[in-house]
């Protein structure tokens, strides 16, 4: 049996999902769209018979729950503090904190949701890791330089990648490949993710594109989206136990899916207006959010997030970028509230 100090000393264990390495359209769970899509050749060479998709229950509840398991465990204890800033106009201070993952330590995640397909060819096993990530608490009211929680749900969960872009300047474009949500309610999975802990929950793919300074091309990103409240209690008192929110994002390889617009090319080749016609280059980023009313009467906002920009912009460049953006998304949030809010919108 572990002991008390012989489980503080080991990190909490990775999953395959939370991951920067992008996964194939073929190892999402079913879905009308996925289904006409034609698996590249490159991607059976590498399997003697395709995968079968995973279930669409086993699938989501295994990505919630490894996304908490980053945000509640492996985040406050295997990250390192670098300081306090702030973030106008923003009253909280918001905590920098980072972690390197070894190569290493990603090649022996495991995860009940298999990946023999974007981790089957040795070039392709995950590379390591750097993240960032930000921890700030809130007075849980409505007014200058916070928000209350339910602006919070609201800002955060719902819709989140169409409110990331309303409130982000760098971004010039959320655009939804597809979503899962008639699957989700035909397959009755309401009642059993809410006997997990979780509740509307959402799962969508988009493409998320940033504008960067001359003379860099735009970039833009693909991921699959996936928000839901976390509910006290669960199956066997094993559910999250606090009410909060979680939005985990992991990025998906769209350059073969014709339904995608940017990372395909099809935007510049249907000739979109401005900005959006132009050529992107495809980028990759995961990330964990969570937000939670703590037991003082705070909310609790966290976030964790690796990425890789691609391109000509060098990883040690993109490496001093990070943290100032990490912590500037935090006054860009709470500015968006307060303009809402006086907007009476």
């Amino acid at each position: 049996m572990a002991t008390a100090a012989s489980t503080a000393k080991s990190p909490p264990s990775l999953g395959n999902l939370v991951r920067l390495q992008a996964l194939s359209p073929l190892e999402l769970p079913t879905h009308p769209l996925l289904e006409l899509h034609a698996a590249s050749s490159a991607d059976i060479s590498r399997l003697a018979d395709p995968p079968s998709r995973p279930a669409l229950r086993t699938f989501l509840s295994t990505l919630l729950a490894e996304a908490l398991h980053f945000a509640d465990t492996a985040i406050p204890a295997t990250f390192t503090s670098k300081g306090s800033k702030s973030a106008a106009p923003s009253a909280a201070k918001v905590e920098l904190l980072t972690r390197s993952i070894p190569a290493a330590a990603l090649a022996s995640a495991t995860s009940p949701v298999p990946r023999p397909l974007s981790f089957a060819a040795a070039a392709r096993r995950p590379a390591a890791e750097s993240w960032f990530a930000r921890r700030s608490r809130h007075v849980n009211r409505m007014g200058p330089g916070t928000a209350n929680w339910v602006e919070f749900d609201h800002g955060l969960r719902l819709e989140h990648s169409e409110k990331e872009r309303l409130y982000t300047p760098a971004v010039y474009d959320s655009y939804r490949v597809l979503d899962w949500d008639k699957e989700i309610l035909a397959d009755g999975l309401p009642p059993v993710f809410r006997a997990q802990g979780f509740d509307g929950v959402d799962a969508r793919v988009y493409e998320m594109c940033h504008r960067l300074p001359w003379p860099l091309r735009p970039r833009c990103f693909s991921v699959l989206v996936v928000t839901a409240r976390t509910v006290p209690g669960g199956a066997g008192g094993t559910g999250p136990g606090r009410e909060g929110l979680l939005v985990v994002q992991v990025p998906i390889d769209l350059s073969t899916l014709k339904e995608a617009l940017y990372s395909n090319g099809r935007n510049a080749v249907e000739g979109l207006d401005g900005l959006k016609g132009k050529r992107v280059v495809s980028g990759v980023y995961t990330s964990v959010e969570r937000a939670l009313v703590t037991g003082g009467g705070e909310v609790e906002w966290v976030m964790g997030t690796a990425s890789d920009a691609k391109g000509w912009l060098p990883m040690w460049a993109q490496k001093l970028g990070v943290p100032g953006a990490v912590v500037k998304d935090v006054g860009l949030f709470v500015g968006w509230v307060g303009r809402n809010r006086k907007g009476g919108s």
